[in-house]
């Protein structure tokens, strides 16, 4: 830039009551100039950018959990002389637990001689979680999780929200029978 043309920029500066840095920014916005700054800024900002965006997919992913579209069948699951009062016992539903953990429920007796059914896997980060006949409770040994086998709400540690419900149904012989589940299977909010 020669001095002649400064002169006359300040000049004209004086003149509109306009400050340089005013100036600066609306050739910046047109892009007439880029200052070492400018460029150093936006270098930074797009390095940035680019070294959160692996976190923020997996962050998206911990948040929003996957919908899975299943079809729920009724299932035989055990008879009511299966269980004492104050015992447990895993199942698969709605399909195999072998095939997926997230199918493995834990079908509860409590001590009133009332069924409840609940999915195994933890709202917090998807470990199984267990009964304790000893304590009356739903445990997950991964990070002490702690739900009520009554309703399946959190009584303590850091899930996030109650375990999903299966629907039970007791027929006429003793049968007892998964009909659905209702909650989202899976860790997240």
């Amino acid at each position: 830039m020669r001095l002649g043309s400064l002169r006359e920029r300040l000049r004209k500066l004086g003149e509109t009551g306009r400050s340089f840095t005013e100036e600066k920014l609306t050739e910046l916005k047109t892009g007439q100039l880029l200052t070492r700054r400018a460029f150093l800024k936006l270098m930074i900002a797009g390095s940035v950018a680019a070294s959160l965006t692996p976190f923020a997919i997996a962050s998206q992913r911990f948040l929003i959990p996957r919908v899975e579209s299943l079809e729920f069948v009724d299932k035989k699951i055990g008879h009511v002389d299966d269980l004492e009062p104050n015992s447990a016992k895993t199942f698969g539903y709605p399909g195999d637990e072998q095939e997926n953990p997230q199918y493995s429920n834990l079908l509860i007796r409590l001590k009133s001689g009332e069924y409840v059914a609940y999915n195994r896997t933890c709202t917090h980060l998807r470990c199984s979680v267990n009964y304790e006949a000893d304590r009356e409770r739903i445990f997950c040994p991964c990070h002490a999780g702690v739900y009520n086998p009554g309703d399946g709400t959190v009584v303590g540690g850091p899930p996030p929200r109650a375990l999903p419900l299966v629907e039970l149904k007791i027929d006429e012989n003793g049968d007892i029978w998964a009909t659905g589940i209702k909650g989202v299977i899976g860790r997240g909010r």
